[in-house]
């Protein structure tokens, strides 16, 4: 374990771990990718590791079982990178070469499912067994959403709203299972509720960074990977047609996600610490969507 107990460097420590165990029981060529992917331009592991590190906060505890839960969490996160990268035909990630881009299409399709398959193995191990049944059908309708979309696109606001909350908003709300690994705090369901509402105003603003972005992308290389790239130009376009809705949504997310951690005080007073935590998270998403709202 690092000397340091925050969150972020403990998750940094495992996913460096992570490297070294496939390099020592897969082998050469896994850990070269993998290593690759779970670093940025400079060689630091990991991206933001916000969800991880929401995960091992609300856990409040730095137990081997809790750091590998969170683990897990950023292996999956990186597992969707992967894919989304390639299906998206994104250049690049985290200031260097996509996987995809870097090595082969197979090998950011590949190299994701072992991330899954490991993430998976991890919430097994250090889940309770009625815990670990709520994240695995939390991450089949991630990948159901995300099949979804790559292949249909959303109808109205209501359709995309319902998969962004399938999505991304899953994603958070196995990250808010670290609190069943608090020995303190007493589960409330609605704290997923909120890691899913933030997740889903979260999915939102990016989409539609990433919507104003590719429908350039067709223009600029218009013989490249034609059908994919008119897909995601239809999608870029039609989220774009929809922003002032979205951008709404997201503000309405947002504070959906306050009223459910509210409420959860209300129920359980005694958890403000941990809940005040995920409070704040959700506030910082409201003043985004607010501003965003002005704008």
């Amino acid at each position: 374990m690092p000397n340091s107990s925050l969150p972020s460097d403990i998750l940094r420590f495992g996913l460096a771990h992570e490297v070294a165990r496939a390099r020592e029981t897969r082998g050469a060529v896994l850990a070269e990718i993998l290593d690759y992917a779970l670093t940025d331009g400079v060689g630091n592991y990991g991206g933001s590791l916000s969800r991880g590190s929401l995960a091992l906060l609300l856990s409040g505890q730095t137990t081997a079982q809790a750091c590998d839960f969170g683990l897990g969490i950023e292996l999956l996160h990186h597992a969707t990178l992967c894919v989304d990268d390639l299906v998206d035909l994104g250049v690049s990630r985290r200031e260097k070469l996509a996987v995809w881009r870097r090595f082969s299409r197979e090998s950011a399709v590949l190299l994701s499912h072992y991330l899954t398959n490991r993430s998976q193995g991890l919430f097994a191990a250090n889940l309770s067994s009625e815990n670990n049944a709520q994240a695995s059908t939390l991450v089949e309708k991630m990948v159901s959403a995300e099949l979804q979309i790559r292949t249909q696109l959303p109808k109205n606001l209501i359709d995309y709203s319902h998969l962004v909350s399938h999505k991304t908003g899953a994603l958070y709300a196995i990250a808010g299972l670290g609190i069943t690994l608090n020995p303190a705090v007493s589960f409330d369901p609605l704290i997923l509720t909120a890691f899913e509402d933030i997740g889903s105003a979260r999915q939102i603003r990016d989409d539609l960074a990433d919507a104003a972005i590719v429908t350039h992308q067709l223009f600029l290389d218009p013989a490249a990977h034609q059908r994919d790239m008119e897909r995601a130009f239809g999608l870029g376009c039609k989220l774009l047609a929809l922003k002032n809705d979205l951008v709404v949504l997201q503000h309405e997310l947002a504070e959906s996600a306050l009223r459910a951690i509210s409420a959860a005080l209300v129920n359980h007073p005694e958890h403000e610490p941990i809940l005040g935590l995920l409070r704040m998270v959700a506030y910082g998403t409201a003043s985004v969507a607010r501003a965003d709202l002005v704008a």
